[in-house]
């Protein structure tokens, strides 16, 4: 069976006014990402939570990351942890659709951080800045490219096909 992480929507429930919430909050504000160490401890923290509440069988359990790694960094901190057999690269070729994606989302599910189209902007180049450079710290044989500037019932069957094919 399979778990999906979202380390957006684990950082997104961290305890209201605590001071890992607040400085999410800020840093969500300005569009910018928890520092390296503090995000990968929250989100251990949550990845052993579930396997305590036994939610999660690592033997077993299929984890799918969503937005964990971001940075070279984070790949470090966590690959003690966590061994990664696929890494899914989502490749836009035109960026507004991105953007169009995020103002949607926005709409849809009301995020501060998504409704300031700067912020979505901001965010846009330090993944292009940062979470690119992952890509390198994989082998080739476990990257799954996909293109994901095609509408997204298009997108989910690429990916399901290339995954299945694997």
């Amino acid at each position: 069976m399979g778990k999906h992480l979202s380390s957006g929507d684990i950082f997104r429930q961290l305890p209201k006014g605590s001071s890992l919430e607040r400085s999410f909050r800020e840093r969500e504000k300005k569009g910018l990402l928890l520092p390296d160490e503090q995000a990968v401890a929250i989100f251990l923290k949550h990845l052993n939570s579930l396997v305590e509440q036994q939610v999660l069988h690592p033997a077993k359990d299929l984890l799918i990351l969503d937005g964990m790694p971001r940075t070279v960094e984070q790949v470090d901190l966590i690959e003690a942890q966590v061994v990664v057999e696929t890494v899914v690269h989502l490749k836009i070729r035109d960026q507004q659709t991105i953007y169009d994606r995020i103002e949607k989302r926005a709409r849809k599910e009301g995020r501060p951080d998504d409704q300031i189209s700067h912020l979505a902007r901001k965010r846009v180049k330090e993944y292009e800045r940062k979470t690119v450079e992952i890509l390198n710290r994989y082998p080739p044989g476990i990257l799954v490219p996909v293109f994901a500037d095609l509408p997204l019932p298009y997108v989910c069957r690429d990916l399901l096909n290339k995954l299945l094919s694997k």
